[in-house]
């Protein structure tokens, strides 16, 4: 019985709770109305303040001619990325970002691979939204490039990082107030130990909170 009377006062306190919020937003002022519906239309116009980006899914295609060999291709893999970025306003992000290519291959019991990417920060340019969800953009990057391969029994890594840099633009799709999809394309060009350089296309998920005023 005990037990029933303290699942009853939950029960009581938990509906004049919810009472006291229904009798708050009944006797909501006019003021208050029209600061949520500006408030509302701000949100539609832009993605938040902060911002990490995870590409997921890509491709990549290295085109100079380096990871190619006779019967034994590494130029085609996968491209990922993951990039933070900070909105000075509705149109300029300070981006900090990580992007990498890699590629596998086995012929004839012989394997092969080889990671390479970069470390920079970049500048996001943010265009006019399409409707309230396709936020284009354009972001340039400088980076910190590195490259390690493997090939049966040599192997390879560059031991100081060279400067590289990078484009890549595309769309943020929202979803939601909080959760956005990046679609983009990107060119990355560096030479670490070789030519790494290429093009790519990747997608994935964005997660985006605070305001830009």
């Amino acid at each position: 019985m005990f037990k029933a009377f303290n699942m009853n006062k939950i029960a009581a306190t938990i509906l004049l709770f919810g009472l006291c919020g229904a009798a708050q937003a009944q006797f909501q002022s006019d003021d208050e109305v029209v600061a949520a519906a500006l408030n509302q239309k701000k949100f539609s116009q832009n993605l938040g303040r902060h911002h990490i980006s995870l590409g997921l899914l890509g491709y990549f295609k290295s085109t100079s001619g380096d990871f190619e060999l006779p019967g034994f291709d590494l130029s085609q893999g996968t491209g990922q990325f993951l990039n933070y970025r900070y909105s000075f306003d509705k149109n300029i992000d300070l981006a900090v970002d990580v992007r990498a290519w890699g590629s596998e291959k086995e012929v004839s019991g012989i394997s092969g691979e080889i990671v390479a990417g970069g470390v920079g920060v970049g500048l996001r340019l943010n265009s006019s939204n399409i409707g309230e969800r396709i936020f284009p953009y354009i972001q340039v990057n400088a980076y910190s490039t590195t490259e390690e391969w493997k090939l049966g029994p040599f192997s390879g890594r560059n031991e100081d990082p060279e400067i590289g840099f990078g484009v890549n633009g595309g769309f943020e799709i929202k979803l939601g107030k909080l959760i956005s999809i990046p679609l983009e394309a990107n060119y990355l060009y560096g030479k670490p130990l070789d030519d790494v350089s290429g093009y790519g296309f990747t997608t994935g998920v964005s997660f985006n909170w605070g305001d830009v005023n």
